[in-house]
C-alpha cells in the first residue's frame, strides 16, 4: 500500500514537471482561433505563426520555438507538442499527415473556448457557496475553541452520560471520516495503475459526469477515425498507424486492442459493443458498406453533432452545480446548528 502511494506520487510529480511547460486552456483556446482564423484567411502554416508572434504578447518566445521546428524541416505537431495535451498533439499529428488540419485546429480552439467559458462559469456559480462554507468553517472554530468548551465545562457537576454520548459520537465520525479517506486513496491508488484505455473506460462509468465524458471520447474517436479513413486507409492499416504512437496514449492502445481482437477472429460490432469508448453508432457506418470517403464524411459529421451534445450536456449539468453547493451549505449549517444545542439540550435536561 505504502509503495503504491510512492509510485503514485512520483507518477504525480512527473505529470506536475511536464505541465509546467504545457499553455493554460485560455492560452491553447486563444492560440488555436486566431490560427484556425489566419489558416482559413489563406494564410499558409508558417505565415499564420509568424503573424500570431505579433499578435501574442505572453508565449510569444514558445510559438517562435513552434517556428524555428518547422523551418528545420520538423512538423507542426512535433513542434507545438511540449504546450499542448496528449490528445491534442495526436489529433494535430493525424490531421495533418492525413489532412484536415485547419479543421483540427478549428475544432480545437471550439473546444478550448468551451472549456474556458465552464471554467470562467463554475468560478461564478460557485463564488457564494465558497464565500459562505468559508464563513461556517470560520464559525465552527470559534464554536470548538469558545462556545463547546463552556458547555462541556457546565456538565462537570452534572452526570456524565452526555460526556460519554459526545465520545461515541466523536468517535463514529472519526472512523467514517477515516473509512472515507482510506477508501479514496485506495482509489486514486488503483486508478492511477490502471492502462490509460481502463483509466478512460473508469471515468466514463462515473455517476452523472460519466456520461458527459463519454460524449467527449465518442467525439475524440470519431473525429480522428473520420479523417484516418478520408486518407484511404481502412481499418488494418489504421491499427498498424496507432501502434505506432506512444504506448501510454489511448489511441495506441485502443489500436493494440483492436488489432488483438482481429487477430483472434473477432469482428468490428463485438469490439464496439464491450467497450464504450466507442458509440454504438459506429457499428452502423462501418457496415454500411460505403467508400472509405463516403464513410469519413459521415463519421466527421457524426463527431460534430457529438460534440454538439458534449457540449449541451454539460450546459445542462451547470445548472444543478449552484443548488447542490447551497445544499451541501445548507446541511453543514445543520450540523453546526446541532453541535451547539445538542449539548445545551442535553445540560438543561440533566440540570432539571
Amino acid at each position: 500500500m505504502l509503495n503504491a502511494l510512492k509510485t503514485t506520487l512520483l507518477h504525480w510529480k512527473r505529470q506536475v514537471v511536464i505541465n509546467r511547460e504545457r499553455w493554460t486552456i485560455k492560452k491553447q483556446s486563444e492560440f488555436f482561433e486566431v490560427l484556425a482564423d489566419l489558416l482559413d484567411a489563406g494564410f499558409s502554416l508558417k505565415q499564420a505563426l509568424t503573424t500570431t508572434t505579433r499578435l501574442f504578447s505572453t508565449g510569444k518566445l514558445d510559438i517562435q520555438k513552434i517556428e524555428a521546428e518547422l523551418s528545420h524541416g520538423e512538423a507542426f505537431s512535433t513542434g507545438i507538442k511540449p504546450y499542448i495535451s496528449k490528445s491534442s498533439y495526436y489529433q494535430i499529428m493525424i490531421s495533418e499527415k492525413y489532412g484536415g488540419l485547419n479543421k483540427s485546429i478549428n475544432q480545437l480552439g471550439k473546444l478550448m473556448a468551451v472549456r474556458v467559458k465552464q471554467k470562467k462559469q463554475l468560478k461564478q456559480l460557485l463564488q457564494y457557496p465558497i464565500i459562505l462554507m468559508g464563513l461556517l468553517i470560520v464559525l465552527y472554530i470559534g464554536i470548538q475553541q469558545f462556545i463547546l468548551p463552556e458547555i462541556n465545562y457546565s456538565q462537570l457537576g452534572t452526570t456524565s452520560n452526555s460526556g460519554i454520548k459526545v465520545i461515541i459520537v466523536k468517535s463514529i465520525i472519526g472512523l467514517f471520516s477515516s473509512l472515507l479517506i482510506g477508501y479514496g486513496i485506495k482509489i486514486i491508488i488503483r486508478v492511477s495503475r490502471q492502462t490509460t484505455m481502463n483509466r478512460h473506460v473508469w471515468y466514463c462509468q462515473i455517476p452523472v459526469v460519466g456520461k458527459i465524458y463519454k460524449d467527449y471520447c465518442h467525439y475524440y474517436l470519431t473525429f480522428n477515425l473520420g479523417l484516418l479513413l478520408s486518407s484511404g486507409l481502412n481499418l488494418n492499416k489504421i491499427c498498424d498507424y496507432l501502434n505506432q504512437f506512444d504506448q501510454e496514449s489511448l489511441l495506441y492502445q485502443l489500436g493494440r486492442q483492436l488489432t488483438q481482437h482481429f487477430e483472434k477472429g473477432g469482428n468490428t460490432k463485438q469490439m464496439i459493443d464491450k467497450n464504450p469508448l466507442f458509440p454504438k453508432e459506429l457499428t452502423i457506418f462501418l457496415e454500411k458498406g460505403n467508400t472509405l470517403e463516403v464513410m469519413s464524411q459521415e463519421l466527421l459529421i457524426f463527431s460534430e453533432l457529438t460534440y454538439r451534445k458534449f457540449e449541451s450536456s454539460v450546459e445542462k449539468m451547470m445548472v444543478y452545480v449552484q443548488p447542490i453547493a447551497f445544499i451541501i451549505v445548507a446541511a453543514c449549517i445543520v450540523g453546526l446548528y446541532l453541535a451547539i444545542l445538542l449539548p445545551m439540550y442535553q445540560t438543561m435536561e440533566e440540570i432539571k
